[in-house]
């Protein structure tokens, strides 16, 4: 009895030491890195007016324009569609440019995309043709970004900072998930939903500023001299293609993204027309899986500590997401309780994968390389994204909305579960693999 107390006694001191050092290193980095804290906040403004356009957009199909089940998943899938169409030259043109401006311009250009929304609603000319046009442009802007930001990160951050950076980036967008959907579905039911869309104007213009405000800490890229942009697209998808680790995890996040993406193509018209809840409520609800990925952020340095960088990849997600097949079973009432443990418990899974693989894709691709690689990486994964939104809207004219939810919850569970059967389940650190 004195032993187990007395390493429970240590455990407990242990666990207090790990999460001061771990709110340490969380607060250090934004404190001495003025580079990073800048990116940080222009990202928080990006982020909360992104998943208020998240919900928005989708409403204002339904309920603007009366759109059905099918031509909501042709809307999400419209606005993934760019990582198919632009995602591989995209990765090995940002090689041979600085980041920060790319990223400036496209949070400029998709200001100036959302706000047609608003305007159009104003002038009475709002079509579903307008918003896969929006979608779609947005989505090009955003594949542009999102490649160029993970690329940039390392120039301002130490490689023995980048954990902390990404999860604190994480703890941003697990934050946008509980404020953004709460805000949005507020706005939507205060102003409308085309008109909530003007606040996400503001933010991609807030994020513009403070990247044109970071010092330029970037050096100019290497170029090849004579190389093509087809050699240099083909020496990423190489990379990837013989990396067995990356392989291996590239293939079960392609599996997962196509799942949650037929799921979040269903997910708000499941709750207007067969759970019933208004507008505001939806925001309440989505929300959860924000706090779950907030819970999920909030631990990650505890978390690596105790499990390592590279078991976070599957450990965390093997536990967590089977979690998401309660969702379907949403009622009215007492059963929402339901939707929210389907929803925050898996959003602590994804976070710590999303985490650990961002910061295992920094560290074993050469600095060169990271653009052309994560592009590479990512039009597989991200392809899968208009495939799922496509064909989960199809699945749901034919079956009830709670069924196809149902399949596309086990189709995420069993994608995360191929994790188990890759080379990385035996090894604890990126040294091991490296």
């Amino acid at each position: 009895m004195e032993c187990s107390t007395g390493v429970s006694s240590e455990s407990r001191a242990q666990d207090v030491e790990d999460q001061a050092a771990d709110t340490r290193e969380r607060r250090g980095l934004l404190a001495r890195n003025r580079s990073f804290r800048l990116l940080w906040f222009g990202d928080a403004a990006s982020q909360v007016g992104s998943m208020i356009t998240y919900i928005a957009l989708p409403l204002v199909a339904i309920l603007a324009l009366d759109a059905s089940s099918f031509e909501v998943g042709l809307l999400t899938a419209a606005g993934y569609a760019a990582w198919i169409l632009v995602g591989l030259p995209a990765g090995a043109l940002l090689d041979r440019r600085l980041k920060r401006p790319v990223m400036v311009f496209c949070d400029i250009g998709r200001a100036a995309l959302v706000l047609s929304i608003p305007v159009a609603a104003a002038l009475d000319a709002l079509t579903l043709g307008q918003l896969y046009a929006v979608a779609l442009g947005t989505g090009i802007l955003t594949t542009v970004f999102d490649i160029a930001y993970p690329a940039y990160v390392p120039h301002i951050v130490d490689r023995s900072d980048l954990v902390t950076a990404n999860a604190r980036l994480q703890l941003i967008y697990s934050t946008s998930q509980i404020s953004g959907p709460s805000v949005g579905g507020g706005l939507v039911q205060a102003l409308t939903a085309p008109f909530a869309i003007l606040v996400n104007t503001a933010t991609f213009l807030i994020s513009a500023v403070c990247l044109g405000r970071i010092d330029d800490t970037e050096p100019p890229p290497q170029v090849t001299t004579g190389e093509s942009l087809l050699t240099q697209i083909k020496d990423g998808l190489r990379f990837v293609r013989r990396h067995r680790v990356i392989r291996s995890v590239m293939i079960a996040s392609a599996g997962f993204n196509f799942f949650i993406a037929a799921h979040e193509a269903l997910v708000v018209i499941f709750l207007v027309q067969s759970v019933g809840v208004s507008p505001g409520l939806i925001g309440v609800l989505l929300a959860s899986a924000g706090i779950g990925g907030l819970v999920g952020a909030s631990l990650m340095g505890l978390a690596q500590r105790r499990l390592g960088t590279v078991r976070l990849i599957w450990v965390v997600p093997v536990l967590t997401v089977p979690f998401g097949t309660l969702l379907p079973l949403t009622e009215n009432g007492w059963g929402l309780a339901f939707f929210v443990v389907g929803a925050l418990v898996p959003a602590i899974g994804v976070v710590a994968f999303n985490v650990a693989v961002g910061t295992f894709i920094q560290t074993l691709v050469p600095t060169g390389m990271l653009s052309r690689a994560g592009a590479s990486i990512r039009v597989v994964t991200r392809s899968a994204l208009p495939m799922g939104a496509f064909i989960g809207g199809a699945v749901a004219l034919q079956i009830p909305i709670s069924a196809a939810l149902l399949a596309a919850a086990l189709g995420m569970t069993l994608s995360v579960l191929t994790l188990l059967a890759s080379p990385i389940r035996g090894k604890r650190e990126l040294q091991d693999i490296m």
